[in-house]
């Protein structure tokens, strides 16, 4: 079968099928199009796009690599939360939300070893519906952080 630029061949298990379109890999400008044959930017979806939630009332939770977006309920004594090395996700971002009222049942995230959170190891969330959004970049010579890019 011959291909042309943009095609795909999804094997259904017993034919290969084109489907040019779905899935779009511009390498001339290094972009890629899911859904849309014109990608304008590095990763362009023309559609929704479904994250991993997590809800959770353990006492600690470490953030893998599948975690988008976390919901925790710290009853009945509060919760830590532990990030990932920033250096092996930069890039990366989670978003962290405290569901239950009371605010003595304290959110903790904590950065991992060195890496730093703005300018500190821990970051609470001590309000009911409290969130933080969190993105791990490059700070130069050779430094890695987490930096807060919203917070409700």
């Amino acid at each position: 079968m011959p291909l042309a630029a943009g095609d795909l061949l999804v094997y259904d298990g017993s034919q290969w099928n084109n489907q040019g379109g779905l899935l779009y890999l511009d390498t001339v400008n290094d972009r890629v199009g899911i859904n849309t044959t014109s990608p304008a930017s590095t990763l362009q979806v023309n559609g929704s796009l479904a994250l991993t939630t997590v809800e959770t009332n353990a006492s600690s939770y470490s953030l893998a690599e599948t975690d988008c977006i976390l919901f925790l309920d710290a009853f009945p004594a509060g919760v830590n939360v532990f990030l990932p090395v920033a250096s092996q996700v930069v890039g990366r971002q989670y978003t962290i939300k405290k569901l239950d009222v009371l605010t003595s049942h304290i959110v903790s995230v904590t950065a991992n070893g060195a890496d730093k959170i703005d300018d500190v190891q821990t970051k609470t969330l001590t309000m009911q519906y409290a969130a933080m959004t969190i993105a791990a970049a490059s700070v130069g010579g050779g430094l890695w952080r987490w930096y807060i890019t919203s917070r409700a």
